[in-house]
């Protein structure tokens, strides 16, 4: 089935003929899906519970990166400021509790990554319990990249074998 024709300087140009990308497509979807999911790492997030007299933060960055040296306020319920400290090299901050009253934690970042988690005063008072932290899998983003790695180092392993074999059998 012939395109569409135009005359161009008495050249017939087709203009629905097929380009032959070779294997410049299936790279860069591939490197497409495993760039995007990289481009969402900059949320910021952080959790806050009670040990014993202590209300312990770990902050982190949406891919699980430890947010290192991150400004933390710890305000009352009127607004006040209680006190402000800084996050080690684990994400984690510690502080002991300045009043049994809810608490409004929150953490500033570079770049003006900025996060908030309140902690109720019952459970600084011990009524509830205190979060169970869970170690949880890789996520779906991190699933995709693993899957879209393994099919592109299938392609171009494929891709090189074919060419392999063009080159033999042309070289007959």
């Amino acid at each position: 089935m012939p395109g569409r024709m135009i005359n161009i300087k008495r050249r017939k140009i087709c203009l629905c003929r097929q380009v032959k990308t070779g294997p410049v497509l299936p790279i860069a979807l591939i490197l497409f899906f495993i760039v995007v999911p990289w481009a969402n790492a900059h949320g910021i997030d952080i959790m806050a519970w009670v040990e014993g007299d202590r209300v312990l933060t770990e902050s982190y960055f949406s891919r699980k990166i430890k947010v290192i040296d991150g400004h933390i306020k710890v305000y009352g319920p009127s607004g006040e400021q209680l006190m402000e400290g800084k996050t080690d090299a684990n994400g984690i901050f510690s502080f002991k509790i300045p009043q049994e009253t809810d608490l409004r934690i929150v953490l500033e970042s570079a770049m003006g990554h900025r996060a908030e988690y309140v902690l109720k005063a019952d459970e600084i008072m011990g009524k509830s319990l205190s979060k169970i932290r869970k170690k949880r899998g890789p996520g779906f983003y991190e699933v995709m990249a693993g899957i879209g790695l393994i099919l592109g180092l299938m392609g171009l392993t494929l891709y090189l074998r074919n060419r392999k074999k063009k080159s033999a059998t042309s070289s007959k």
